[in-house]
């Protein structure tokens, strides 16, 4: 199933192989989590995956403020010519809602204009 590209990717890949790994894990809680068949190992990989994704998540979020403070401080130092063109494009709007045309351009000289003989 192919996924639409605004979203993100999956968090890894479900169907990679399974790694055998050490886990310390508190014995009474392990033996209760046994004897209620909970497959610890499916509890332990979707709370590591959920952690993963907060982590994740946060490293997501400290991008976009340092991006939005970058931002804010490119607008704050062009401020002035942002503000000059705002002006003159509310100009043209207000000019263009009055069906006012704009001033035309004079014509440019032909470059083949023929000289006056004497």
């Amino acid at each position: 199933m192919s996924q639409a590209p605004f979203l993100r990717p999956p968090l890894y890949d479900p169907g990679a192989p399974r790694q055998t790994v050490s886990v310390t894990l508190n014995a009474d809680l392990y033996a209760k989590a046994k004897s209620l068949d909970i497959n610890t190992s499916r509890v332990a990989e979707e709370a590591l995956a959920y952690v993963v994704r907060q982590k994740l998540n946060e490293q997501i979020k400290c991008e976009v403020d340092q991006d939005i403070r970058v931002l804010n401080a490119m607008v704050e130092a062009h401020r002035d010519e942002f503000d000059a063109m705002q002006r003159e494009l509310d100009q043209l709007n207000l000019d263009a809602a009055r069906g006012d045309q704009p001033a035309a351009a004079p014509a440019p000289a032909p470059s083949s204009a023929r000289r006056r003989r004497r």
